[in-house]
């Protein structure tokens, strides 16, 4: 860890747990696909940093449990065991009734926090060197609400600060977006020539032949 004497001005080294309004385990019940309830957000509905709700079952809910656990704009939802311990998901903008599912935990900060600089402190290899740690020496890789607590993160004070820091980042990550589209359409297009020539190949089209050749499908055979 950074000392404090280095870090710059204004910033400072906090546990999760001292800077969240609250660190909450989901709710224990069946998904299903009849809309009964509420939306029943699991980990495996996080995918690629998205969700589809479209997709995301229901489940029954009283409504006092359903206030308990219900996902609002700011929490970051957090997969606390299995293959995915430390997968995050920050819910943004308008959403179905929702509530978390057990194998979440979810964290509610302040207004002088950024949601989004924590979010993005949570894909950092700096947050995944310490869930690596934290996860080590379980049968299953399990991060409980704790574990979860005693993260370090590093945060200025100043919530201006963070939104620049925030906006900095987003305009930076753009430029990796267009890059990986980029490659991937290359390598799409890599793929497709690839099998163009294979298929040319055992078709005997691949070499200018003779007239009175055989086609190379037919030597092949």
């Amino acid at each position: 860890m950074i000392e404090g004497k280095d870090l710059p001005k204004g910033w400072k080294w906090k546990k999760v747990k001292e800077i969240a309004l609250s660190i909450q385990y989901g709710y224990t019940e069946s998904s299903s696909k009849d809309e009964v309830g509420s939306k029943f957000l699991r980990i495996t509905d996080i995918q690629e940093n998205k969700v589809n709700w479209n997709t995301v079952p229901y489940c029954p809910i009283k409504r006092e449990e359903f206030e308990k656990y219900k996902l609002e704009d700011g929490d970051l939802v957090f997969a606390r065991t299995g293959a995915t311990v430390g997968k995050s998901f920050l819910i943004k903008g308008r959403i179905p009734e929702s509530v978390f599912a057990s194998y979440l935990i979810r964290l509610r900060f302040p207004k002088e926090i950024n949601d989004k600089y924590i979010w993005y402190f949570f894909q950092s290899p700096n947050f995944w060197n310490q869930i690596i740690n934290k996860s080590v020496g379980t049968g299953q890789p399990n991060v409980n609400g704790t574990k979860l607590g005693q993260i370090d993160i590093i945060i200025p004070e100043e919530v201006l600060t963070q939104h620049h820091i925030v906006s900095e980042i987003k305009s930076r990550l753009s430029v990796c977006d267009k890059m990986e589209e980029s490659i991937a359409t290359s390598l799409q297009q890599a793929d497709l020539l690839r099998q163009s020539i294979l298929r040319k190949a055992f078709e005997g089209k691949l070499l200018t032949q003779n007239p009175n050749d055989e086609p190379a499908i037919l030597l092949l055979e």
